[in-house]
């Protein structure tokens, strides 16, 4: 039996786009497939991870982490990580904990059909990349929590909506300003404006200048934060600071929250009839997508 392990990496759309990459190598060689979104970036609980939010109709998947500490003797592809499978991490030596805030530079690989080895890992993330047709198809799953909170959002749409996601957390200020314009040219055309963001400042100032705007998440109250080289900060790229780590433990949330919220969000406004996105942002373009191809939750 031959293994495929996929590491967490990046956030909720890039794994998404991952996954769907993976997923269909695993089908194409017959190999077990085991999803590890353990890591820092995604939780901090070594009990919660892809399979708290997913599940996938695969033969070949296995939903029990625990495999990977059967399978640590086997050979694996790329070479570093035999023995260490249960890391997050494993580079030039260095093997690195769920807990360790230290990504470093990761083993990449491109997966190919030569690959001998009993196990691949795959520790990387996709910006764009195949037609995430699993969703579609319903190959993945949303665990049925999610399912009733999405269906229960959609009942606040009308017929005439539109979606917005505004990030922050490294999109350019200028990509901003070019949605604000938006929202001041064609905010009377909708009923119902449903606003995705990850930063709570914007989230307050939208909801007090229009009326008609409905948000999904509420999102912690950040620090004062100053402004970086892309602009206004986000809740998700300060979250991976250690003062950010700080955060979430005197404000009595966790990231367990911080991902529900993303996904209701993505998956709420995937169901818009109209949408603006963020440019360069894999979430808006999956959004985007889905709504294109009519994707129903």
């Amino acid at each position: 039996m031959k293994y495929l392990i996929i590491k967490g990496a990046a956030g909720l759309a890039n794994r998404l786009y991952t996954l769907s990459y993976c997923l269909e190598f695993a089908k194409k060689h017959n190999l077990y497939l085991i999803v590890d979104w353990r890591d820092w970036e995604w939780s901090d609980n070594k009990e919660i991870g892809f399979d708290t939010y997913f599940d996938i109709k695969y033969d070949k998947y296995i939903s029990d982490i625990n495999k990977l500490t059967e399978l640590n003797e086997l050979t694996t592809f790329p070479s570093p990580w035999k023995g260490h499978l249960d890391k997050f991490n494993v580079v030039k030596g260095k093997k690195w904990d769920y807990d360790d805030s230290n990504k470093g530079k990761s083993v990449f690989i491109r997966l190919h059909d030569n690959i001998k080895q009993d196990v691949i890992i795959y520790y990387s993330y996709l910006t764009k990349g195949p037609l995430i047709n699993f969703l579609l198809d319903n190959t993945l799953i949303l665990k049925s929590f999610l399912i009733k909170k999405i269906k229960y959002n959609k009942i606040l749409l009308t017929d005439s909506n539109l979606g917005v996601h505004i990030r922050c957390s490294d999109i350019r200020a200028s990509n901003l300003k070019n949605i604000l314009v938006t929202l001041v040219k064609y905010h009377k055309n909708y009923e119902v404006i449903l606003l995705g963001t990850d930063n709570k400042d914007i989230q307050k100032q939208l909801k007090d200048k229009y009326n008609n705007i409905i948000t999904l998440s509420d999102l912690p109250n950040l620090p004062k934060l100053e402004r970086g080289t892309f602009g206004v900060t986000g809740i998700h790229r300060y979250l991976l600071t250690n003062e950010g780590k700080d955060f979430l433990k005197n404000n009595n949330t966790n990231k367990h929250k911080l991902v529900c919220d993303a996904i209701i969000d993505l998956f709420t406004l995937s169901q818009c009839k109209n949408f603006i996105g963020s440019h360069g942002s894999t979430f808006s373009q999956l959004i985007q997508y889905l709504i294109q191809n009519q994707y129903q939750v």
